[in-house]
């Protein structure tokens, strides 16, 4: 008899590609010449789940948001601005007041917003936050993004979120020589480094003259306006 305690979990994964498919469908080139860099990722999800078929995947793709923010409207970046600010860089909270993504946020603020003056200021501000801190002036310390609770905490050197070691994933058993990033920013990385690989299908001058050919029939299917037009 099973012990009444005891649960059978089925653990399932969604495959979001198929390299072979992609490939003996001659179209992929399609997506990695003719798709926007910030909209490449869903793209190829999106192909991948129509089958890797071009019919109305050009329709689909013009209707998808941009994961950078470049289509914000200055009421969004004014937003973002207010809640980075009030929420000391937690993306997490941030994403939540502005009801999109971690990984959108994220993508902005790296892209976007430490490009800019108000970076600089936000800088000044978590120093003189962790100064005080340290000094005993400040009544509210800076936390550990992972569990909430302050402490010695380690800084990623991209988004400048602050980890305890122990909260830190994976684990660290000591403070890292050199750079260190954490593992949200470690993943948009892996993410970008994932489609210039996929991109990089497309070099070479054997991949040249496929590129002519899967064109020349994903050009057929489509409708005037989709031939010279980056989606």
């Amino acid at each position: 008899m099973r012990h009444p305690l005891l649960i059978n979990f089925i653990v399932r994964y969604d495959q979001i590609w198929d390299s072979d498919a992609a490939e003996k469908s001659g179209k992929v080139d399609f997506v990695h010449t003719r798709v926007k860099h910030n909209k490449k990722e869903k793209a190829l999800i999106a192909f991948h789940s129509r089958g890797y078929r071009l019919p109305g995947f050009y329709e689909e793709v013009c209707k998808m948001t941009p994961t950078d923010g470049s289509v914000w409207t200055e009421e969004e970046k004014y937003q973002f601005k207010t809640a980075i600010f009030r929420e000391h860089k937690d993306m997490s909270k941030v994403s939540k007041a502005m009801n999109k993504p971690v990984t959108e946020c994220m993508t902005y603020y790296l892209e976007s917003f430490k490009q800019s003056d108000e970076y600089q200021t936000l800088k000044s501000v978590m120093r003189k936050y962790a100064g005080n801190f340290c000094k005993g002036i400040l009544s509210v310390p800076v936390f550990c993004d992972g569990c909430g609770k302050g402490g010695k905490l380690i800084v990623c050197d991209i988004c400048e979120s602050h980890y305890h070691l122990s909260c830190t994933s994976p684990p660290l058993a000591s403070i890292p020589e050199g750079l260190w990033s954490c593992a949200v920013c470690t993943s948009l990385e892996n993410t970008e480094q994932k489609i210039q690989q996929m991109s990089s299908m497309v070099s070479g001058n054997d991949t040249c003259s496929k590129i002519e050919g899967s064109l020349g029939a994903a050009e057929s299917s489509l409708d005037q306006s989709s031939k010279v037009k980056s989606i």
